[in-house]
């Protein structure tokens, strides 16, 4: 059937081990089939996947006429009780084989790690009440102003299209950061028409977004790149997400 997984040939033989006994799944001498630790655990692992449950006695189970087990398989899983039907793959009729059978049998424990309580998240709404003044649909630039290392910087452009915070490097001189805050950036960044930009490097920056008491403050990565803009800034999904905003563009949002 292609289910189970035969070992390569290579297992060490004990110069002691009996020459006359030989193993159908192993293709080796030293032992045989029934005797197999191996296979039993792979027949006990397919069974609990749901092989084989035809052949599997369940408990409370109403006695049956006899059923014949499938060729190729080991007689260790066809043990018989005095009805001689087929009983499940637990070793043996005796207490002591199924017994013996359970402490050769690895079980493997899966635990799974407790999850952290989730922290409960204030819901955004937006109602007509919020609708910006003039006439709709605006479809104008989202452009916002925060505070960025103490200083107040405008024309900062918020664009979910982005994967990077971009900083133009005017705006990075303007707020008297030294060039040897920059840490390297070895990716260039490529544009919308496919044009491949080398960076001045990154810096990390505390930024304050929001209007009091609505405020956040956080510390925000910039990649700075020697373009001219009439932006200063673009804010791009990592600060969205950093932020956990959303924009809404019909309420300018």
């Amino acid at each position: 059937m292609g289910i189970v997984q035969f070992p390569p040939e290579c297992m060490k033989v004990s110069p002691n081990a009996d020459q006359s006994k030989y193993c159908r799944f192993h293709r080796q001498v030293g032992h045989d089939t029934d005797e197999c630790n191996v296979l039993k655990c792979q027949i006990e692992e397919l069974i609990q996947r749901g092989y084989f449950r035809q052949f599997v006695k369940q408990s409370g189970q109403q006695k049956s006429g006899q059923q014949q087990p499938p060729r190729n398989l080991p007689k260790n899983v066809w043990k018989k009780d005095d009805s001689s039907e087929p009983s499940s793959s637990s070793g043996g009729d005796t207490q002591a084989d199924r017994k013996k059978w359970s402490r050769q049998l690895y079980v493997g424990e899966v635990v799974s790690l407790p999850r952290g309580k989730k922290q409960r998240r204030e819901a955004i709404t937006f109602s007509d009440d919020d609708l910006p003044e003039g006439p709709l649909p605006d479809r104008d630039e989202l452009v916002i102003k925060m505070e960025i290392n103490d200083s107040i910087v405008h024309r900062i452009l918020v664009d979910n299209g982005s994967s990077v915070n971009v900083m133009y490097y005017d705006a990075f001189t303007k707020l008297g950061l030294p060039r040897n805050q920059l840490k390297e950036v070895r990716t260039p960044l490529s544009g919308f028409t496919g044009d491949s930009i080398e960076t001045e490097g990154s810096v990390v920056l505390p930024v304050e977004i929001g209007a009091s008491p609505n405020t956040s403050k956080i510390n925000m990565e910039f990649i700075v790149v020697k373009l001219i803009c009439a932006h200063n800034i673009i804010l791009g999904r990592p600060a969205l997400e950093d932020l956990k905003a959303i924009i809404l563009m019909e309420h300018r949002a």
